[in-house]
Order: structure tokens, then sequence, then C-alpha cells
């Protein structure tokens, strides 16, 4: 019955093609690079920075995230679906004593799912797309020991990995210029805006790395606040509704790369 179902899903789906006109599959590989307003991240790196008097030698503020991507796009006619999966990332870095660095690298895994038009003719083409991103964040915070080895450990408050998930918006416009019968460059621009997400948790593979007990790493969140979170206490934080960071994201994202063409 499932394989019939199947069948007759592709059979529609042909039939689609047949009457609107021929289709076409691009895969792409491209490298992209964005500019965002991380407002909840960049509210906990100010107060890190504050509380451990770093001034302008601090952890730097989240503005540009880069990355890879590849993706998949199947065209009928004037109209595409495509679907695309992200890696971009961020890190920087503090000294701290004893030649001891602080250490915070962020990485996101982003899936794209966007559908839109193409206008323009010959061998350049410009997509106009909307859609939505499913992201999972990470964010690493550790400490960079002298002899060149990371630590986890609870030497130093918040050391951890902490995990969050995000739902963005999008509008995506990408100019493709043909260069050969399958080969094509592209360039385009990408807005990017979180719609919803949940705040930075704390990673249980920790545990397994020695970090902290299973016992407390239910206190382990990111606070927005750090210098409220050290007063109060993490529990307070929390029981007062303080708030932990979170991966709001808006902004641009440019992109570039190759697209091959096939049947």
């Amino acid at each position: 019955m499932i394989k019939v179902k199947y069948s007759l899903m592709l059979l529609l789906l042909l039939a689609v093609v047949q009457v609107y006109g021929q289709a076409s599959q691009n895969l792409s590989v491209g490298y992209n690079v964005g500019a965002f307003k991380a407002t909840s991240i960049n509210n906990f790196i100010r107060s890190y920075n504050d509380v451990n008097e770093m001034g302008k030698d601090g952890l730097s503020e989240v503005r540009f995230l880069q990355g890879i991507s590849v993706g998949y796009q199947l065209r009928i006619n004037r109209i595409y679906g495509e679907i695309t999966y992200t890696k971009s990332f961020f890190g920087t870095s503090a000294n701290l004593d004893f030649d001891e660095k602080r250490k915070m690298k962020m990485r996101n895994n982003e899936i794209g799912i966007l559908g839109g038009g193409i206008i323009g003719s010959g061998d350049f083409k410009v997509n106009i797309g909307v859609g939505a991103v499913g992201m999972n964040s990470t964010i690493h915070f550790f400490v960079r020991q002298r002899d060149g080895s990371n630590s986890y450990g609870n030497e130093r408050l918040l050391n951890g990995s902490y995990n969050a998930l995000a739902f963005l918006g999008t509008v995506k416009v990408v100019a493709v210029k043909q260069i050969s019968e399958r080969m094509s460059v592209y360039g385009g621009i990408q807005f990017v805006g979180a719609v919803r997400g949940t705040s930075f948790a704390y990673n249980d593979d920790n545990i397994a790395k020695g970090a902290f007990s299973s016992a407390n790493k239910g206190a382990y969140q990111l606070p927005e606040d750090y210098e409220d979170w050290l007063a109060i206490g993490s529990e307070e934080y929390s029981l007062q509704y303080k708030p932990f960071v979170e991966p709001r994201y808006t902004g641009l994202v440019f992109h570039t790369g190759v697209r091959y063409t096939f049947q």
C-alpha cells in the first residue's frame, strides 16, 4: 500500500512537469558571511567583560558569522523549491591570569527550505524566494591552558558547552550567471530574522568530560546579565525569571558560490 502511494505521488509530479514545463535540478556549494544584530548573546559578552574588567581586551561581540553551505534546487519553469544546509561559525578569546585564555566558540547548523520564482532570461537569471530556517546553535565556553590543552572543568565559572534551537524567517535574492552548459556562478543576499528560540542550556555531553556533576548541571545556563547572576546566584536568577542567552539573530547574509545543473 505504501509503495502504491509513493508511486502515485511520483506519477503526479511527473505529470505536473509535463504540463507546466521541463524540470531541472541544481546542486550548489558556496561561502557566506553574515552581518548580524545578536542582542542577547552580546548582552552576556558585555556583562562578562565588565565583571572581569577586560575592557577592549575582552571577548569580542558577535557581529559577523561566516560559513559554508550546500544546496539542492528543483526548478519547474519559473518556479523553484530549494533546500540548503549551512554550517556557520564564530570565535573569540580574551587573556586570563597565569597565561591562560578564555575561549568562546559558536557553531550553527542550519537547514533552510525556500520557494519562489525566477526572473530573467538567457544566461543571467535572478531567483527570489521566501522560506524558513531551522537552526541548532552551540556555544563552547572553555579555557585554553598554558600547555595548549582545553579545559571545560569547573575551575572557571560557566565552562561547558551549551545548545539552543531557533526558528528563523528568511527572504533570499540570488543572481545566477551561467558560464557553461552545466555550470553557473552565483551571488546573493539573504535577510534572516529570529521568530522563536530556546535559551542556551547546558549540554549533557559535558558530564562525560567531567566538567560538572549531574547534580548541578541544571543551574548552568548562559545569563544575559552575568553580574546579576553572580550577585544573586544561579538559582535565584532563574526564579526571578531573569533573561538567559537566546540565539536571537537578525541580519543580512551574503552568498557566493558555484552551481551544477543536471536534468
